[in-house]
């Protein structure tokens, strides 16, 4: 039986405006390859933020609500979801609760001044240098397991060939 964990959901009170926490999710979407803006509703205060490893399995979706509760403090409430499925595990659950906290960490960073945009292009840059991709070995043991299973599958034709 499948039973479906919750998504993790976080919910925070910075002392901030709003409109600096806006800026702050703005800005996290631009210092990783990983986090992608795909919705910013600026009326409704509402953010879709789309985080990729790669595999369309391994997908997320970020979703941010922000609520005003005074001229310096806002309430920021997440969520975050697999792109395909449901949470069917505990661990599934912790890795997406892994990557909420990692984009609220960076977004953390820009509010409190100790990131700022030209410094993440920065980041930006040499993350890819450092993590430069890898050229892909060359298959050789296909290669082989294939050329030995042609070499059975012909030896195997002629002698049933030549021996009904």
């Amino acid at each position: 039986m499948n039973t479906v964990v919750p998504n993790p959901t976080k919910e925070l009170t910075v002392n901030f405006p709003i409109d600096a926490v806006k800026k702050a999710i703005r800005d996290s979407c631009r210092i990783k390859n990983k986090f992608t803006m795909h919705k910013d509703n600026d009326i409704l205060n509402t953010f879709v933020i789309h985080y990729s490893i790669g595999a369309l399995l391994n997908d997320y979706v970020i979703s941010i609500s922000l609520i005003q509760i005074s001229e310096t403090q806002t309430r920021i409430l997440c969520e975050v979801t697999q792109l395909l499925g449901n949470t069917h595990s505990t661990i599934i659950a912790s890795g997406l609760k892994m990557r909420l906290d990692e984009f609220l960490e960076i977004m953390s960073k820009f509010l409190s001044g100790e990131l700022k945009i030209r410094e993440a292009s920065q980041i930006q840059s040499s993350d890819t240098t450092l993590q430069s991709p890898k050229k892909t070995p060359f298959p050789w043991r296909f290669i082989i397991l294939l050329s030995i299973s042609i070499i059975w599958i012909i030896v195997a034709l002629i002698y049933h060939h030549y021996n009904p």
